[in-house]
C-alpha cells in the first residue's frame, strides 16, 4: 500500500511546490496584521485549489506525453532529472491514472465553485480564463502542442492576481503586475524544458515552440522572456506595486544570466534547474519583502 501511495506521489506531484507560489503570493499581497479568521480560511482553500490544479495539469500532461509516444523517447533523461515517467515504466497503469488526474480537476473546480460566491464576477471571470488555458496545456486544445505552452505558463503568473481577489473580494494592479512577473520567470524554466525536449518532441510530432522555431531562435525567446520578467520587476517597483526592497532582487540577476549561458552552450537541463533555483528564490524574496514592509507599517 505504501509503495502504491508513493508512485501517485511520484506520478501527480513532480513540480507542485513551484505551480501554486503565485497564488501564494497574492494571499501574501493581501495579508494585513489583524486579518480576520475567514481570510486564512478562504486562503487555505485556494492554494488547496490550486494545488489539486497544478496535479490535474500535470498528470493530464503525462498521460498526453505518454500517449502521444514522447515520454517514451524520453524516459532515460527524464530519469536523470529525478522525473520518472512512471506510465512508461509500467509503474502506474493509464486507467487509473486517469481517473485520479480528472478527480484533481474535479476538487479544484468544486474548492472554485465554493469560493466564488460572494466574490465579484471580475475575478471569477480572470480566475475562470487562467484556469481553462491552464487545464487545456496538454489536453482539449492541447496548447503547448500548438506553440503556445510558454504563454500559459506566463499567464499562470496571473494566479497572484486572482489569489489576492479571492480573498480580498477585489482586483489591484499591484498582484496583476507582480503576477506577469513571476509569469515570466517561470516561463523562462518551461522554455529550458522544451529545448530539453526539443528532438523527442520534434520526432513525436509535438509541435512545442521550441520544434516550431526552431532551438536557435528559440533560445533568443527564451532571452526575451527573462528581460521581459526583470522590466516588469523594475516597472513594480516603480509604481510602488511592490515595496522598494523587493528591488534588491536585481542580485539574483548573475544567476539568470548563468541560466543562459548554459543554455547556449547547449545544456538545457543545467539551465532548468538554475532557472528553477532562481524561481524559487524570487518567490521567497517577493514573499518576505512584501509581507516585512506590511508587518513594518503596522508597527
Amino acid at each position: 500500500m505504501r509503495e502504491t501511495v508513493e508512485r501517485w506521489a511520484r506520478f501527480l506531484a513532480a513540480y507542485i511546490p513551484d505551480d501554486y507560489l503565485p497564488v501564494a503570493i497574492g494571499i501574501a499581497m493581501a495579508w494585513r496584521p489583524g486579518v480576520d479568521p475567514d481570510f486564512w480560511r478562504r486562503g487555505v482553500l485556494f492554494v488547496t485549489g490550486a494545488a489539486a490544479l497544478s496535479l490535474f495539469i500535470h498528470g493530464s500532461d503525462n498521460i498526453a506525453g505518454y500517449l502521444h509516444g514522447v515520454d517514451r523517447l524520453a524516459s532515460a533523461t527524464k530519469r536523470s532529472v529525478k522525473e520518472p515517467k512512471l506510465l512508461v515504466t509500467g509503474e502506474v497503469s493509464l486507467g487509473p491514472a486517469r481517473v485520479v488526474t480528472a478527480a484533481m480537476l474535479a476538487l479544484s473546480l468544486a474548492i472554485g465553485a465554493y469560493l466564488a460566491v460572494g466574490v465579484p464576477w471580475s475575478v471569477i471571470a480572470v480566475g475562470l480564463l487562467i484556469v481553462a488555458l491552464a487545464a487545456q496545456y496538454s489536453v482539449g486544445l492541447s496548447l503547448s502542442y500548438r506553440g503556445l505552452g510558454e504563454l500559459v505558463v506566463a499567464l499562470s503568473g496571473l494566479g497572484t492576481w486572482v489569489g489576492f481577489g479571492v480573498v480580498t473580494r477585489r482586483l489591484e494592479v499591484a498582484p496583476a503586475l507582480v503576477g506577469a512577473m513571476l509569469g515570466l520567470f517561470f516561463a523562462s524554466v518551461n522554455a529550458c524544458s522544451n529545448q530539453a525536449d526539443y528532438a523527442f518532441d520534434r520526432t513525436a510530432g509535438r509541435g512545442t515552440l521550441a520544434v516550431r522555431l526552431g532551438p536557435r531562435h528559440h533560445r533568443r525567446v527564451a532571452v526575451a522572456i527573462l528581460a521581459g520578467g526583470w522590466c516588469t520587476l523594475v516597472a513594480a517597483v516603480a509604481v510602488r506595486a511592490v515595496p522598494l526592497m523587493t528591488g534588491t532582487m536585481l542580485a539574483l540577476v548573475p544567476l539568470h544570466r548563468r541560466q543562459l549561458v548554459a543554455l547556449f552552450r547547449g545544456d538545457p537541463l543545467e539551465a532548468r534547474r538554475i532557472g528553477f533555483v532562481a524561481l524559487r528564490l524570487i518567490f521567497i524574496w517577493v514573499a518576505a519583502s512584501v509581507v516585512c514592509d506590511r508587518a513594518w507599517r503596522a508597527a
